[in-house]
């Protein structure tokens, strides 16, 4: 699944990234604090990472929603958050966020198209780097997804 694995500056993963969705900077701006920080790994499946999980916080944020993506390096492990402002994900439903084909339903959500596989994704990718990735949300207050990958 990896073919390579080097350290890159993580501005440089996140702006390929931002070139594959399409977005909308003043709908949803983009605030970054992660300059001089950098993610080992595959460059391209990191690339789908982080694709996928700015296309569900531009899908699930309102217009205006503001995207926070912030990172650190702190023993052996480069931590990434990214968060938004959408609608949140409902308690009921975050255990089952990652699984395959599942789409967690709501008023809010139910105009908004997917086939319910980017985070399965996301996840796959996250582990098969050796990481891991966790996510915090209240309905109505966004989401905020936390990454760990170790540095090597």
């Amino acid at each position: 699944m990896l073919r390579q694995r080097v350290r890159v500056a993580l501005d440089s993963i996140l702006d390929e990234a931002l070139r594959d969705v399409h977005h909308d900077p003043v709908a949803h701006p983009i605030e970054r604090h992660c300059a001089g920080v950098a993610v080992s790994g595959d460059p391209e499946r990191l690339r789908d990472v982080f694709r996928n999980l700015l296309e569900n916080a531009f899908k699930y944020s309102p217009a205006g929603g503001a995207i926070d993506i912030e990172a650190q390096e702190a023993a052996a492990q480069t931590v990434v958050t990214v968060r938004d402002r959408g609608v949140g994900i409902a308690e009921a439903d975050l255990p089952y966020i990652f699984d395959r084909f599942y789409r967690a339903k709501s008023e809010d959500t139910k105009n908004v198209g997917g086939s319910g596989l980017g985070l399965y994704i996301v996840h796959a990718l996250v582990r098969a780097h050796g990481g891991t990735i966790d996510v915090r949300s209240e309905p109505g207050d966004g989401t905020t997804f936390t990454l760990r990958l170790p540095v090597r």
